[in-house]
């Protein structure tokens, strides 16, 4: 399909969804944020972590805040309030949701992850038409990128901003490769502070600037050209929070490595139910993570990256891999990390396009049952509200524990099998 009617079938279709569609917790933290930044101008806490850390989704979102504040005020648009809600369709107490936001809220802050969607798409043709110099091989991937439902569904359904760090990432290799080393750099620092998982790639990023210069001389250039530009720029994004955050941030991270047991895309929701041996599962995560990356960085020091569209790609991929198999906690959103570079290396015979297709319908389905799909749709529970409490109905079947649980151990096995590919399998 050309760019131009894939961009615009892809756009029409997040559009569609965007108004409709929210996770119900999630985007209410953002409209809880936009309550606090319109009284007080300062971010709320969530789970006692600011909710703008890392900080790049709080500079993004901020103008769009007003927006709503400006239009919702035209209109006279309030929340819904969520004691007006079927009990059957409320996400739970413990989440401490007060309001559904609604159609103009859901549509207006999901605009950011719209465009963000357009960009990767459009990075990725030109990256693959560079790589094979072929335009159909181009357009196919901005074809299986954009009009991935998985990715429809995370940005424009769900709505959650996993797509900007994505979309800086592929940004930083696209830099890099032409040896614009400091734009690349600040957008690896633009990645870091959407979500922490990018400074993975320093990695694979520090072997390439190692192995690609002619003399010694330039290979110290463009390493401390890099990094300097890396931390100048991530001190500059992290500094309004630096004060604050160490003990939450202590916080949140040793709750996703040593917390409690729960559903998500990935083998250790086995032990769900196992939830007294939580010190031993942490020892095992840490060693499995620990060796994994060994294992990838010493993988990826042999590469010599005289194809580096493809090296730094098939390179990339096995960071985000690593986490997918070790920690202890895979949201769903966590795969679109691993989208670009999966696509590319799809393209050129790297790794087989049906566990691509696989591991996304996996994580959709998986999101539709953890969460149960009506709960996706409270901004139309005024209307609908007996329908969806009708299909929750549907979707809580007696046996969903169990559903939950072979997809997220199918997921695992779909993720190790691509990481032995990416790290071991001889490409042409």
């Amino acid at each position: 399909m050309k760019l131009r009617y894939t961009l615009l079938l892809g756009i029409i279709v997040r559009m569609i969804l965007m108004p409709f569609f929210a996770h119900p917790v999630d985007v209410y933290y953002w409209y809880s944020a936009y309550q606090d930044i319109i009284r007080s101008g300062a971010p709320t806490y969530i789970y006692g972590l600011p909710w703008a850390f890392p900080p790049l989704w709080y500079y993004i979102i901020i103008p769009f805040f007003y927006i709503y504040h400006g239009l919702s005020a035209i209109f006279s648009i309030k929340p819904i309030p969520i004691e007006s809600i079927p009990p059957q369709l409320n996400p739970g107490a413990e989440w401490g949701v007060k309001y559904v936001p609604g159609l103009l809220f859901n549509s207006i802050i999901k605009v950011p992850l719209l465009i963000s969607d357009i960009l990767i798409a459009l990075l990725l043709y030109k990256i693959v038409k560079e790589l094979t110099g072929n335009q159909g091989m181009a357009e196919k991937a901005s074809f299986i990128l954009f009009l991935n439902p998985y990715l429809i569904w995370i940005s424009s359904g769900w709505g959650m901003f996993d797509t900007i760090p994505a979309l800086f990432t592929v940004a930083s290799l696209f830099f890099l490769i032409r040896k614009k080393i400091y734009l690349s750099s600040i957008c690896l620092a633009l990645a870091v502070a959407s979500k922490l998982y990018p400074a993975l790639f320093l990695i694979p990023l520090t072997f390439y600037l190692v192995k690609t210069p002619q003399s010694e001389s330039e290979q110290t250039n463009n390493l401390l050209k890099f990094y300097l530009t890396f931390f100048a720029t991530s001190i500059i994004l992290f500094l309004p929070f630096l004060l604050t955050m160490w003990s939450p941030v202590v916080s949140k991270v040793g709750g996703i490595i040593a917390g409690s047991f729960q559903f998500s895309l990935t083998y250790w929701s086995v032990l769900f139910y196992a939830q007294d041996y939580l010190y031993q599962a942490t020892i095992i995560s840490l060693t499995i993570f620990s060796s994994l990356l060994l294992l990838v960085s010493w993988k990826i020091r042999a590469l010599s990256f005289n194809q580096p569209h493809f090296e730094l790609a098939a390179a990339m991929l096995p960071c985000i891999l690593i986490i997918y198999l070790s920690i202890r906690t895979v949201v769903e959103q966590f795969f679109v990390w691993a989208l670009p570079s999966i696509v590319i290396l799809c393209l050129i015979g790297g790794v087989k396009e049906t566990k691509y297709w696989a591991m996304s319908l996996i994580a959709i389905a998986h999101s539709i049952f953890n969460c149960l799909l009506p709960r996706y749709l409270l901004a139309v529970s005024p209307w609908f509200g007996d329908t969806l409490v009708s299909i929750v109905q549907i979707f809580d079947f007696p046996g969903r524990v169990i559903l939950l649980i072979i997809l997220g151990s199918s997921f695992s096995i779909l993720a190790a099998t691509l990481l032995i590919e990416s790290l071991f399998k001889k490409h042409t």
